[in-house]
């Protein structure tokens, strides 16, 4: 059985990623990781292209931002380093 991504799949639909749940008693915790679909495999993205793909989800969630390693934050709120801020 083959698990092939498709060879049309380019440009922004190549676009995905991982997220993350952190769960600590009553904490939780969200990262998105992006990634892409590149030759049949998902890659990691870094630098600029990873920023930029946080920038548009940023740019598209409702009430949420990114700090730069990935960590979903409420709009607003900033990374102090302890990343086990939510409620």
């Amino acid at each position: 059985m083959c698990r092939c991504i498709p060879d049309y799949v380019s440009g922004k639909t190549a676009e995905t990623g991982v997220l993350q749940i952190f769960l600590d008693n009553d904490k939780v915790t969200m990262a998105f990781y992006p990634h892409i679909l590149h030759k049949n495999q998902i890659v990691p993205l870094n630098g600029q292209n990873k920023s930029k793909q946080l920038h548009y989800l940023e740019s598209i969630s409702f009430g949420s931002t990114f700090d730069v390693d990935g960590t979903i934050l409420p709009r607003g709120i900033e990374n102090n380093g302890d990343n086990n801020i939510h409620k």
